[in-house]
């Protein structure tokens, strides 16, 4: 699913009107050839799982993901 600025803020429990840096940060630290993040990314660089970021967001995901996605080496 794709994360959305005010989400993100959600996330990270910052302003929305001041997420725009650390949104562009998670995207660039994770070479991403695409400019959204999806909660899997935001997941694998904070290294929790995907439900967990879920949980904070606000978002209700069809599958039992209680898993840490693993970075591209």
């Amino acid at each position: 699913m794709k994360v959305t600025k005010k989400m993100f803020s959600v996330y990270l429990g910052i302003n929305p009107s001041k997420i725009k840096p650390y949104y562009d940060d998670y995207v660039k630290d994770l070479g991403l050839k695409r400019n959204y993040l999806l909660i899997s990314d935001v997941a694998r660089l904070d290294g929790v799982t995907i439900r967990y970021v879920s949980e904070i967001m606000g978002v209700k995901l069809s599958c039992n993901c209680d898993f840490i996605p693993k970075l591209k080496s």
